[in-house]
Order: structure tokens, then sequence, then C-alpha cells
């Protein structure tokens, strides 16, 4: 392994850069130190942007996979090697970029909406089952009584009977109330309790004393016909969440653009990585790293079109120097 040193043009930084990153075969290091003639240059376009957009590529791509059934690459994916592409493939990847960043956008945008609906048809089932104790009542949930009448409308948590619960009222107010019973079971029982309109605090607060609560569902009509229309809207939320689902899967056949510009995005963020942590004057930039030394012809081979320095010596002792294994 030795210490690679590369001094270029700055107009030629780009390209050599891409020359490099295409051959593989160095590990770039900063060794040199910022001083008044070799700065850092910090490029507009920040890392972050790249793996947001880096990482929506990878998101939608998951995305379609749900959807189209396809499996996610397995472990020993990895050692069928990769694709390759010609160069004017990639150069020329620009014209592509905004139509296959719109689907990526889509897709997203749709498998948003689809867990939104999803999540509102979980809800509306919840509240069916909220529901389902207070069929029998023909009232609102949300009635409370009349111009003379005061109407509680909750239950209380446990299985009581009409005497009990007169006898538990009793204890606390001798107004005149009327129970009825809705509906009950082991955990809890619920009723409706009318009195007269002036003894409505009292009686309300005879309720709390044994452990009356209002429901935590509440509608301005009838539990069946709530119940009715909570059932309408899920197949309203299904038929839509159906639709998203199509549009999602009219994308599938741009996996492929889609996996490419993944690719393209890494590429592109690594060089801008690269390019953030030169050391680079006004005309020129250096960089430094490492390089197996059966490399090194063939780097001078590659930058020879380019006005460049090229310096290589061995590591220091005691340097972490990087491996390369060959299999």
């Amino acid at each position: 392994m030795k210490r690679i040193m590369i001094c270029g043009l700055r107009s030629d930084r780009k390209k050599i850069l891409e020359a490099l990153q295409r051959q593989g075969s160095i590990e770039v290091q900063n060794f040199l130190e910022e001083d008044e003639v070799f700065k850092k240059s910090r490029m507009p376009i920040s890392a972050a942007e790249f793996e947001r957009s880096i990482h929506d590529a990878e998101t939608a791509l998951e995305v379609l996979m749900e959807y189209d059934g396809e499996k996610p690459p397995g472990m020993l994916s990895s050692f069928k090697g990769r694709e390759v592409v010609e160069q004017s493939k990639f150069d020329n990847f620009k014209t592509e970029y905004l139509e296959v960043q719109g689907a990526v956008t889509n897709i997203l945008k749709f498998s948003k909406e689809i867990a939104e609906k999803k999540a509102d048809i979980l809800r509306c089932n919840q509240q069916i089952d909220m529901l389902k104790p207070w069929e029998a009542l023909d009232i609102s949930l949300d009635f409370k009584g009349t111009k003379q009448t005061a109407a509680f409308i909750g239950a209380l948590p446990k299985e009581m009977g009409l005497e009990e619960i007169y006898t538990g009222l009793a204890e606390t107010t001798a107004a005149d109330i009327d129970v009825n019973v809705i509906s009950k079971n082991k955990e809890q029982t619920c009723l409706m309790v009318i009195s007269k309109k002036e003894d409505a605090q009292e009686v309300n607060a005879a309720l709390r004393n044994i452990g009356f609560v209002y429901p935590s569902v509440s509608c301005d009509v009838t539990p069946t016909e709530e119940k009715e229309r909570l059932a309408g809207r899920i197949t309203s939320l299904e038929k839509e969440v159906k639709g998203l689902e199509e549009k999602i899967l009219s994308y599938d056949d741009m996996k492929p653009q889609i996996k490419f510009m993944r690719d393209y995005l890494t590429i592109r963020e690594e060089k801008y990585s690269v390019i953030n942590s030169l050391p680079q004057s006004e005309h020129t930039f250096i960089l430094t790293g490492y390089t197996p030394e059966k490399y090194v012809p063939k780097i001078e081979k590659l930058l020879k079109s380019y006005d460049t320095v090229i310096e290589v010596t061995d590591p220091e002792k005691g340097e972490d120097v990087p491996v390369a294994l060959s299999n």
C-alpha cells in the first residue's frame, strides 16, 4: 500500500475525481492542513440533500416491492455482482432525472395517503366497536335532556343490576331519578339516567360517586345510524386505498430507473463529499490518500491527459494504513 498525492488544476477537478471514482483504486484521506493558500471549499450542495434524495429513492423501491410482491434481495444477492452500465448512460441520466424524481415523489405521496386512510379505517372500526354496547339506545349519545329534564348517558365500571344502581345512588341523593340499562357485561354497565333539571348537579355527583363515566365516543344521531355512517365511510376509504395502490403499481416498470437514480445520487454524494474535503487554492487542488502499488501505473495513465503532478511515497511507520483484499 502506498501514499499518493495528486495535484491538479481546479478547472479539471470534477473530471479527475469522476475518472478516479470510476477506477476505484484510491481511498481518499486528507493528510494536509489548511493554510493561507490551500483551503477547503464548501460546495453549495450538501451531503444531507443527497442523503435525503437517496433515502426517498430507496423508500420508493420498498413501496413498489411491497405492492408488486417482489421479495427484497437476500443476503446472498451481494455475490451476484453489480450491473455494468455504459458511461454514456450515466452522463445522459440528467435528462431522465426529473421524470424519475417525479415518480419517486408521487410514490411516496400515494404511500403516505394510503397510510393515512388505513389509519382512518382503523379509527372507524374502533368507533364501531365502542358503539356496539349502545345499539339499543334509540336517541343520540349526545342527548343531555329537555327543558324540564336532565339526561346522563354513560357507563359504570362493572356489571350492575337496576336494584344495585338505585341503592348506590340513594346513598348520596334523594332526587327522583329514572334509570334505564342499555346493555351490560362483566366489564361495564351502559345506562341512561333521567332526573329533573333542578336536580342535575346533585344527580351528576351521585353518579360520579359510583364510578359513572361518559362514553368515549359521541354522535349526534342514534348509535345504529352512526355505525351505518362509519361502515359507509370505511367502504369509501377502502375504494380510495385500492385506487392509490393502482397508481403506485403504474410506476412498477420504472423500478430500474429508480434503482439507477439511487446509485447515481450515491456516486454524486461521494464525489461532492470528497470535493468538500480537498485543500484548494485559487487555481489548483490537492488530493491525498492510499492506493495499492500495482494501481499506480494505471492511475498515471488515467490522468495523463490532465495537467497533474503525482507523488507516491511509502506510508510512515505506525501509520493506520488501509488494507486491500483480493479474493
